[in-house]
């Protein structure tokens, strides 16, 4: 299959593009991107598509990056491709950014594409990454410490426009189709430098490995493509427990539920975090897996915290809850915990209610009167004192009548609480943590009172403007 009918199935299979799109190239002028916009250029007619092509001098090669610019320009006159072409100082730009120069460049270069892309209303940004790329980018993300999102390398297709037709192409691939139509490029004397990362890996470790290994760079791909499988199975399992369990609180501050989140397994509960960093960060640039670590180690704190992450996003842990902000947490978090005195009434400020108790013997004539809001529990059963809180993390109860134990958030799903209101709901608990009863909802089989119950305790509560 020659290279033309391979780029066009790598289209067609992966839907990269559509009959009718606005297709825009990057267009340096070096060997990947004249190709692409040769084999474009080429398939135009049958792809039924509009071609646009852009070049941004980065200010950095002098007299050869004005070469090619007008290198671009003559072949896309050739082509009869409309032609953009911009100047931006990179240099300038990477020290005023605190930026590396290939940060800078990159970072430059997609502001402006994705302005051209508004312009023009155009659908698609074509990339000419290819698979020599791919393998030099795992690379790099391995020796950094990456995981499974990171091994995935570049994808093919981005929800934002970006397209990467020749992904699965080689470097020798391109040269040759180059080659075999007499079509010149530019040589960009920066991609033999070794003081760049990226050229180290391209000059030095991958001769090595292919020296050892011939077909190194395929088996990587086909690698490549097996995590991929792999990694997509994952995410999709962990969004549909993010979706469930996180809410917008506003845009500068996500808040993820933690009553299942220790139920999940690690993978899942690392994406939940990382999610949750995106949403708010529109990013996750600068978040490495220690970050992520960090967080579920807050997660797993008792009582209320807060972690510090890059990008001046806060991590804190409230209640039942972990909150993600670059802001000052601003929203009331309710919580609340008192101790129940035997025979006494307290009130809790927080969601204006009043709990009386009054411990009674029971004898062979005890009679009881309950209703909702008033229920009577064997407190020979009970282990130590008792309190009363709102809900926190993992919380569970054995409910009246049923066998196992049921999670208190499963028992506000059933009856439709709002997630706003759950924080207000009295939870009665013992001193080892065992839950007497969800005030309103579900009272706990392990505290009924029996033909062996001596004692009992009555529990009424009322909202003060009742």
């Amino acid at each position: 299959m020659n290279l033309k009918n391979k780029v066009l199935e790598t289209i067609r299979q992966n839907n990269l593009i559509q009959p009718k799109e606005k297709v825009i190239v990057a267009f340096s002028g070096g060997p990947d991107s004249v190709c692409l916009l040769h084999l474009l250029h080429e398939l135009k007619e049958e792809l039924d598509i509009e071609l646009y092509a852009f070049h941004l001098n980065h200010q950095i090669r002098g007299l050869d990056a004005h070469r090619d610019a007008w290198y671009c320009l003559s072949l896309c006159d050739e082509y009869d491709i409309p032609f953009f072409v911009d100047s931006t100082d990179v240099p300038g730009y990477a020290q005023n950014m605190k930026m590396s120069l290939e940060e800078a460049a990159r970072d430059v270069r997609y502001k402006k594409l994705f302005y051209l892309k508004s312009i023009l209303n155009a659908d698609k940004i074509a990339v000419a990454h290819n698979m020599d790329d791919q393998v030099e980018t795992v690379l790099m993300r391995m020796m950094r410490g990456t995981g499974l999102y990171g091994l995935k390398g570049m994808e093919q297709l981005l929800s934002n426009g970006i397209i990467r037709p020749l992904l699965s192409v080689q470097k020798k691939e391109i040269i040759e189709e180059l080659e075999q139509n007499g079509i010149h490029w530019q040589v960009d004397t920066t991609n033999q430098e070794d003081n760049y990362t990226r050229n180290k890996i391209r000059l030095s470790m991958i001769p090595l490995m292919e020296e050892c290994y011939p077909t190194a760079k395929e088996n990587i791909f086909r690698m490549l493509a097996s995590i991929r499988e792999d990694s997509q199975y994952i995410e999709q399992n962990a969004m549909s427990f993010f979706e469930e369990n996180h809410t917008l609180i506003n845009s500068n501050t996500v808040k993820l539920e933690l009553d299942d989140f220790f139920d999940m397994d690690l993978a899942i509960q690392k994406r939940s975090v990382r999610y949750s960093i995106n949403v708010v960060l529109h990013s996750l640039k600068g978040i490495e897996t220690v970050h992520l670590d960090s967080v579920i180690q807050l997660a797993k704190r008792y009582g209320d915290a807060q972690i510090n992450l890059p990008k001046n996003l806060t991590v804190y842990k409230k209640q039942s809850a972990l909150y993600f902000s670059t802001e000052e947490l601003k929203e009331d978090i309710l919580s609340f915990f008192y101790e129940l005195e035997q025979n006494e009434t307290i009130d809790i400020s927080e969601i204006s209610t009043e709990i009386e108790t009054k411990v009674l013997l029971k004898d062979k004539n005890f009679m009881l009167s309950t209703g909702a809001y008033k229920k009577a529990f064997d407190f020979d059963k009970v282990s130590g004192r008792l309190f009363v809180r709102s809900r926190e993390a993992g919380d569970r109860i054995k409910p009246m009548g049923l066998e196992g134990t049921k999670k208190i958030k499963n028992i506000f799903i059933d009856a439709k609480v709002p997630l706003a209101e759950r924080n207000r709901i009295p939870i009665i608990c013992d001193e080892a943590g065992n839950i007497l009863w969800v005030v309103g909802h579900c009272i706990s089989e392990e505290f009924k009172i029996d033909e062996t119950t001596k004692k009992v305790i009555l529990i009424t509560v009322k909202q003060e403007n009742d």
